[in-house]
C-alpha cells in the first residue's frame, strides 16, 4: 500500500538503490468452511525500511507502517544524513554522533509506575505492543484471529470491511502507528546504532522484529502458539 503511492515509489527509485528481501515465509491461515466455501488470509505480517550505504552499512531503520508523508519527509531527512555522512573524513563516528544526538532529543515515554514488578513491566509493554500496527490489523488480522479465537463476531467483522468509513479508520490506524513508530520504536534503533560500529542488516534483523516489532523470527507460530493451541482440545495431535 504504502510502496504503490506514486510519489513515494518516484522518490524511492530517482535517489535510492531499493532491494526487496523476505526474510521469512508469510504465514497463512486458511478456514476450510466445508464444499467450496473457504478463506485464505496471512497473518502477522510486518515489514522494515534499512536505510544503507553503499558498502551496505545501515544508517538507520524505519520500522513498520508510516503515513505516506511522514515517510517520505524521513526518507529525505536520510537520504541528507547520507551526504552529510559521506562528505567527512569519518563517517562511522559522524553516523554515532548522529544517533546519539536523536537519543537526546525529548520523546514521549510509557508511563510506569516503580512498584511494578518486572513481570508487570513486561506485561505492560507487551500490551503497548500490541496497540502498534493498528492499521494491519484494521484491514487483515482482526477478523482472522477472531476466529482462530472462536470468538467469531461477525458485527465486528462486517463494520470492518463493509463501513463507509474504513478509509478514515484506516488513515487513524496508520497515524497512531506512525507516531508509535517515530516516538519508541525509532528510541530503540537509535540506541542499538549509537554504538561506534558498522553493522549489515543481517545483523540487526532477528534483534529488531524480536525487540522492535515484537515478533520473534524464531518463533515458528510467530506469537500465535496460545491462540492456537490453549483451548484446543486436541492440541497434543496438531503439535
Amino acid at each position: 500500500m504504502l510502496f504503490s503511492n506514486p510519489t513515494v515509489a518516484s522518490y524511492i527509485n530517482g535517489n535510492f538503490e531499493p532491494a526487496w528481501q523476505s526474510v521469512r515465509p508469510v504465514p497463512i491461515v486458511n478456514i476450510d468452511f466445508g464444499g467450496d466455501a473457504s478463506v485464505t488470509r496471512t497473518l502477522h505480517g510486518n515489514i522494515a525500511t534499512y536505510i544503507c550505504n553503499a558498502e551496505g552499512h545501515v544508517l538507520d531503520i524505519l520500522p513498520g507502517a508510516y503515513e505516506a508523508h511522514t515517510y517520505l519527509s524521513q526518507l529525505k531527512q536520510l537520504d541528507s544524513l547520507y551526504r552529510e555522512i559521506e562528505a567527512v573524513d569519518n563517517p562511522l563516528e559522524q553516523l554515532s554522533k548522529y544517533h546519539a544526538g536523536q537519543l537526546a532529543v525529548p520523546r514521549e515515554a510509557v508511563p510506569l509506575r516503580t512498584s511494578l514488578t518486572q513481570q508487570q513491566i513486561e506485561r505492560a509493554q507487551q500490551a503497548v505492543n500490541r496497540l502498534a500496527d493498528s492499521s494491519k490489523v484494521v484491514i487483515i488480522e482482526k477478523p482472522v484471529e477472531l476466529v482462530l479465537r472462536g470468538e467469531p463476531d461477525s458485527g465486528d467483522i462486517e463494520k470492518s470491511h463493509n463501513s463507509p468509513d474504513l478509509n478514515s479508520r484506516l488513515q487513524a490506524s496508520l497515524a497512531r502507528d506512525t507516531r508509535y513508530n517515530e516516538l519508541h520504536r525509532r528510541r530503540q534503533i537509535h540506541q542499538q546504532l549509537a554504538t561506534a560500529n558498522w553493522l549489515l542488516p543481517q545483523l540487526l534483523t532477528k534483534w529488531l522484529y524480536r525487540e522492535v516489532l515484537n515478533t520473534d523470527l524464531d518463533d515458528p507460530y510467530l506469537g500465535t502458539r496460545e491462540v492456537l493451541f490453549s483451548d484446543y482440545p486436541f492440541a497434543d495431535d496438531g503439535r
